[in-house]
């Protein structure tokens, strides 16, 4: 064998040697780096003095939300005291119970795209669903037999709106009067983030007074001139 040939040969052993050498390196670096990572993301990192600082006050151990309330109590096969005594009387308007409304003719198809495009959703077969509609009960039927202390806090719901739809703005205020105890509904308060559609002006306005004064329309602007004023009227808002 020649010297030249010998020489190739070495050269050819080492090349592929090399690769193979490098080969692995990156391969370990690479498993090695993926391990690190996600060891990071389990790992919590305290400053150098953080151990000789007392822990936050919301950090201790305390009793946890959702503990047993003693005055909250199973009431057995008898419904809740807070559970509605008589059924909802479905009417004979489309969507009752939830049920799903087809639009089929060449004008609700019509009307129906126009609706999505200008509120994002069917607009069209809301306005033919009643503001008082009947929902299914999707709760645990356990949830329907606790009893409830009498005396309860009162609340403010409040209901902030750009442009919406007429009917799924004014059937959200429905339901909250429909499906709340009465007496501790103090009040609904719709806050009008700058929309521009004429049926939320003096339409709105003139709607929401057959609610008795329970329901107040605000503009954005001047809710945030108030925003200091928040929890003096109510217990819970």
């Amino acid at each position: 064998m020649s010297f030249r040939r010998r020489l190739i040969e070495l050269q050819w052993y080492f090349r592929m040697r090399l690769g193979r050498v490098l080969f692995v390196g990156v391969f370990l670096f690479l498993v090695v780096f993926v391990f690190l990572q996600m060891r990071s993301k389990n790992t919590v990192t305290f400053s150098g003095d953080a151990l000789d600082k007392p822990l936050p006050a919301a950090w201790q151990d305390a009793e946890l939300a959702g503990s047993v309330d003693p005055n909250t109590v199973f009431a057995g096969e008898e419904l809740g005291n807070y559970e509605p005594k008589t059924p909802e009387v479905p009417s004979n308007q489309p969507g009752e119970g939830g049920a799903p409304v087809l639009v089929t003719d060449e004008v609700g198809l019509k009307e129906s795209k126009r609706a999505e495009r200008e509120y994002g959703f069917n607009t069209y077969v809301s306005d033919m669903i009643s503001m008082n509609r009947t929902i299914p009960d999707i709760r645990m039927e356990e949830c329907k037999h606790w009893n409830y202390p009498k005396t309860l806090p009162t609340v403010s719901v409040v209901v902030v709106f750009h442009n919406e739809g007429w009917t799924p703005l004014l059937r959200t205020v429905h339901s909250v009067f429909l499906r709340s105890p009465p007496e501790l509904i103090k009040e609904v308060v719709m806050v009008d983030d700058y929309s521009d559609k004429e049926h939320l002006k003096e339409k709105l306005d003139k709607y929401i007074k057959r609610f008795n004064g329970k329901v107040s329309s605000l503009s954005a602007l001047f809710t945030m001139s108030l925003s200091g004023m928040s929890g003096k009227y109510v217990d819970i808002d």
